[in-house]
């Protein structure tokens, strides 16, 4: 079996660092392990030299996409054409077509709707396989809702109903289309394929005799929800948790622009602290003993809750975040669901100053992982959708 994987990515894949990366990287060892596999990228630096992968295309080539006040507006006042939602890059495509033709694949593989649009790849729409992951509807959502004018909130949210339009008409057009949550899985093109952790370590139990109240968090604070979601916590429940728990330390991992206002607000907090990028995301767990997860809004699946109960931790989230996960984990058993800020308050007291629930649920949680989310589970899927292709 020969296929394409068309990279989205346009920075170094070398350290295989934003999650974005992590789940192109794991989709494209999963695909080697049973297919001859040839790689387009258009970044000069993809960093795979440990895959049995043939490099066909690895240059740097620049956007041609237009981008102008019209052209934001031109997917509303042109609701109907896919193209103008999501624009062609005419040298990017020209590429992947010199490269189709020169070879009889049996599939082309990508991950994101928008990239695949952009490399013109529905002219390719039998042999096409998009990760959908993200979805722009999703994406648009969120931005309408973290936009500063009420112009931009009304067009984000008229380009999220015209995106779910169009999101439908290309999975129905296409071979297959996999999504990391099995509740927004469209017609027979569309298949489950769960995100995963990127690496399998784990950590000891949490030991409340050596590990201090500490709460954790990780992602990257330039990603919107991530930022509006600690936001929001810090303000509306952190303080209110203080009263009831003094002591609790609060740390944040994750890269951010130190020039943010947010960064003297947040450190105002007491016992907040501000990490930044974190070479030992393990050593980081292992300090502490619980990971939250106050996410509120946002495309895909929330990747860091598997990897927190992963590293046998126990996790809180927001009700948000359990997209793509209740069929999985349930509440109170394997994590903690909070569906109100005095709910928050309540679950996070529990599991600083309860060692033996603490302890009971991360292992729970942990064992989920192992069984639903593990690298071969995940490469299994994948061969089996492959299998099963002519559906």
């Amino acid at each position: 079996m020969k296929i394409l994987f068309i990279s989205p990515h346009y920075r170094s894949f070398l350290q295989v660092q934003g999650g974005g990366e992590q789940r192109t990287y794991l989709f494209i060892k999963a695909l080697t392990m049973f297919a001859d596999v040839d790689f387009l990228a258009f970044h000069s630096a993809a960093g795979f030299d440990e895959l049995p992968i043939n490099v066909v295309y690895q240059q740097d080539v620049c956007d041609d996409v237009k981008s102008s006040k019209l052209q934001k507006w031109l997917p509303v006042f042109k609701f109907w054409d896919t193209k103008a939602l999501f624009p062609v890059s005419e040298s990017r495509a020209d590429i992947v077509q010199k490269i189709v033709q020169e070879t009889d694949y049996d599939l082309i593989v990508t991950h994101y709707i928008p990239r695949a649009m952009e490399f013109d790849l529905l002219r390719y729409a039998r042999k096409l396989w998009i990760d959908v992951d993200d979805l722009p509807e999703d994406k648009f959502l969120w931005m309408a809702k973290s936009a500063t004018s009420r112009s931009s909130r009304i067009r984000y949210w008229l380009l999220s109903k015209i995106a779910k339009i169009h999101t439908k008409a290309i999975v129905k057009k296409i071979q297959k289309a996999t999504f990391p949550n099995p509740n927004v899985v469209e017609n027979c093109q569309g298949v489950y394929l769960p995100n995963i952790p990127f690496y399998s370590t784990t950590c000891t139990a949490a030991d409340f005799k050596r590990v201090e109240k500490r709460i954790f968090f990780v992602g990257s604070l330039g990603y919107k929800p991530n930022y509006m979601g600690i936001n929001y916590f810090l303000e509306n429940i952190y303080p209110l948790l203080l009263k009831k728990q003094p002591d609790t330390q609060f740390y944040i991992a994750g890269t951010m622009d130190q020039n943010d206002t947010a960064f003297e607000r947040w450190t105002a907090y007491p016992n907040v602290h501000l990490l930044g990028f974190v070479d030992d995301l393990q050593a980081e767990y292992e300090k502490s003993r619980v990971v939250l997860v106050p996410i509120y809004n946002g495309a895909g699946t929330n990747i860091k809750v598997v990897e927190a109960l992963q590293m046998n931790r126990a996790c809180a989230v927001s009700e948000f975040v359990t997209r793509g996960f209740s069929i999985f984990f349930e509440d109170k058993k394997d994590y903690f669901v909070a569906h109100s800020n005095e709910e928050y308050i309540e679950i996070l007291d529990k599991l600083l100053t309860d060692e033996k629930l603490n302890n009971q649920t991360a292992e729970n949680g942990r064992k989920k992982v192992q069984q639903h989310f593990s690298f071969a589970a995940f490469a299994a899927k994948v061969k089996e959708i492959f299998i099963s292709i002519d559906c």
